[in-house]
């Protein structure tokens, strides 16, 4: 009994789909390459500009703010309802 708790509780938290967690590595992977990139050019010439500063903490607040987690788990209910429905109706 237990154990299908867990499994539930952990079940829900987690992106259901391969496409979606592929899509949330895809965009953590290339903000983190974007962010260091900019952070080793800063660190090797020191001439990274005020706006691409910005742009490097945009990025950075972009990931670890709970939008794009939202954003996610917004888009992984919405497509759970339209395939229950799709299969409802055949």
């Amino acid at each position: 009994w237990r154990r299908s708790i867990t499994r539930a509780k952990r079940a829900r938290g987690k992106l259901q789909d391969k496409w979606m967690a592929k899509l949330w590595h895809l965009i953590h992977i290339s903000g983190l390459f974007v962010i260091t990139t900019i952070g080793f050019l800063d660190w090797l010439t020191n001439l990274v500009s005020f706006p691409l500063r910005q742009f490097a903490n945009s990025i950075q607040e972009l990931l670890i703010s709970p939008a794009l987690y939202v954003v996610m788990g917004l888009l992984n209910k919405r497509l759970k309802i339209d395939i229950s429905e799709k299969k409802l109706t055949k």
